[in-house]
């Protein structure tokens, strides 16, 4: 895992919190990560193989520190499968029954991305974010499918999201920062 080099060359170069998903394993490599410039861990994988790396990572760094992470995808309506591996792998576990079972974890914040919307710039998957809302109490943030300004609306009127994540529209410069700020404050 070379991940840590690529994060110690990244943190020299920004300014910001450094949020690492992806890699993280063990507590070694959280150790390595943290040690490197990452003042968070997203860890989605292996939670599925060793629950407790959860709960040690936590007590080490503190639940502001360690964020879950769940790639979900759409098998029917109201209903999505946890994916690991880059979404790449099936679980065969239900989203909602595993943000239930991690809710008692304390994790600083879920990092919630749907498969199904990510890289599409069609909109966030609605539904998914306004199902898990009822189940857990801190942070989410949401991932997949953001394109337009429009969509944090939608989002917003039917979930209680409290941060999205955007790169396609913003690495082939759809959209540009300071409009989605101006866009936010009004």
């Amino acid at each position: 895992n070379s991940l840590e080099k690529i994060v110690e060359e990244t943190a020299k170069d920004i300014f910001v919190p450094l949020t690492v998903s992806g890699g993280v394993r063990s507590e070694e490599d959280a150790k390595l990560l943290m040690k490197n410039g990452a003042d968070k861990l997203a860890i989605n994988s292996a939670l599925f193989n060793d629950k407790q790396l959860a709960k040690l990572l936590i007590q080490k760094y503190g639940s502001q520190s360690i964020m879950l992470s769940i790639q979900a995808k759409k098998i029917a309506k109201n209903s999505w499968e946890a994916y690991i591996n880059f979404g790449r792998d099936r679980t065969n576990i239900d989203v909602i029954e595993w943000v239930k079972e991690m809710a008692s974890f304390n994790f600083g914040e879920l990092l919630l991305t749907s498969i199904d919307a990510d890289g599409t710039s069609n909109g966030f998957d609605v539904e998914l974010y306004e199902n898990v809302c009822k189940y857990i109490n801190f942070p989410i943030i949401a991932g997949g499918g953001f394109g337009k300004l429009n969509h944090i609306i939608e989002l917003k009127k039917y979930a209680q999201i409290d941060a999205i994540t955007i790169s396609k529209a913003l690495l082939y410069e759809k959209i540009r920062i300071k409009e989605i700020k101006k866009f936010t404050k009004e």
